[in-house]
Parts: C-alpha cells; structure tokens; sequence
C-alpha cells in the first residue's frame, strides 16, 4: 500500500533543470544481415557529454555487443553484452534523473526502472521508488527459430 508521497530522494531532485548535451556513436556492423542477422558481429560505443550550457554536467558511455551464429538451419545463437558508467564532472552531483534506469532492455520480463536500488525509506510502498544507479553490466544468450509449421514468409 501506498500513501501517494514520493520518496526524499526523489522530493530532493524535484524542480527545474535545463540539460544541454552532445554525443557521438561509434559502431562496427559485420552482420550478414540486416534485418534478419545469422551471422556476424554488432557492436556499438556511445558517449554523451551534457555541460556545455544548462545544469548538468556528466559523461555517460554505454557500449553494446551482439555476436550472432547460425547454429543449424534458421536457428540462431545470440550472445549478447551491454553495459553503462555515468559520472558527474566539474564539482556537480548526478541528479536522481540522470541515473540508469533499466528494465526490459537489459533483461526482459522486468518493467522499465525495474532493474536497480530503490529508496524505501517511506516505509509505507514496500516496492519503494527506482533510484537508478551509475554502473550496469548485462549479459544474455538467446537462440531465435522460426515457429515451426508456418511458413516463413510470415517472419515469426
């Protein structure tokens, strides 16, 4: 049960902030395939930069790797590694909101802000509000097959 009220933490970023940022995307696509991958290699970096004008002032980089493998006809293996670092530069906290807040993108099934701290200190939501965090890793194996009976035109 919940009495409405938000957390300290989060009451504490409340208010208005002008964030002014630029980033960049490096990224290797060795795949065979763009739309339906076999074979190959994805991989991306990205890093933004805010604190050029405006309040906030950090550098995010996250970075994405996907390694796919025809393991037999139209069965794919997928491994996957992602991951993420945030920091503040220039004498400035992080802001709650500028934080990672992660679900179905690093592991499917959660809600978004699902994954990570949350502050309970309310006491009175025992799901207490997603902090977010600084760090993420993540890692997956998958295997994606064509539902077998269909035609495969379908593309499921």
């Amino acid at each position: 049960m919940t009495n409405g009220e938000a957390s300290l933490a989060l009451k504490e970023a409340a208010g208005r902030t002008l964030t002014s940022l630029v980033g960049y995307t490096l990224a290797y696509n060795g795949l065979d395939n763009a739309k339906a991958p076999k074979n190959g290699l994805y991989a991306e970096l990205r890093q933004d930069v805010a604190g050029l004008g405006g309040d906030s002032k950090f550098v995010r980089t996250t970075g994405d790797i996907r390694y796919y493998h025809e393991l037999f006809d139209n069965v794919v293996g997928i491994a996957r590694l992602q991951g993420g670092h945030i920091q503040g530069f220039g004498g400035r906290d992080l802001r709650i909101v500028d934080n990672f807040n992660l679900g179905p993108s690093l592991v499917r099934g959660f809600a978004p802000g699902g994954i990570g701290p949350r502050d309970i200190s309310t006491g009175m939501n025992a799901q207490g509000n997603p902090l977010g965090g600084t760090k993420y890793v993540g890692g997956s194996l998958e295997v994606q097959f064509p539902i077998w009976g269909l035609p495969r035109d379908l593309g499921l």
